[in-house]
């Protein structure tokens, strides 16, 4: 029970923490300068919907936060054991495949699609073509 009032005591102080953070770096602080007071700091640079390096919770977030005007958008994430200060910068848009890759990938579906009917098909005409005895010795 201690245990657990400590650690709900922690999560609450590095939110408010995590909160004072976002005001300092709203006024104009750096993060540089704001480094120095907390334990760590990560620069995840530029991060994908796929990132399977990054905690998903961290890009989660990022991705809902809405795109930087002049200023950077910010949030908290609670990683579980550590609250977190997320800082977007900028959006990149994300490369579309071209026509040719989008076909290619296309035509795999739908070969695929097409194997696994006929594979259904050959395997019904199979079984209806069958005669399935079952042995008085696998009963018992």
């Amino acid at each position: 029970m201690e245990a657990a009032l400590k650690s709900e005591k922690a999560s609450e102080l590095a939110g408010k923490a995590a909160d004072t953070t976002i005001v300092e770096l709203k006024q104009g602080k750096s993060l540089v300068q704001l480094s120095n007071k907390y334990s760590e700091q990560a620069n995840l640079g530029e991060i994908k919907r796929d990132d399977k390096k990054s905690d998903q919770r961290i890009v989660q977030a990022a991705f809902r936060l809405p795109r930087p005007a002049a200023k950077p958008e910010y949030d908290i994430v609670d990683q579980g054991n550590a609250t977190a200060v997320l800082i977007l910068e900028k959006v990149t848009e994300g490369t579309k495949p071209g026509k040719k890759e989008q076909r290619e990938a296309l035509e795999k579906q739908i070969e695929s699609m097409i194997s696994s009917q006929e594979f259904a098909a050959v395997l019904n005409y199979l079984k209806s073509q069958s005669d399935i005895v079952i042995s008085d010795q696998l009963r018992q």
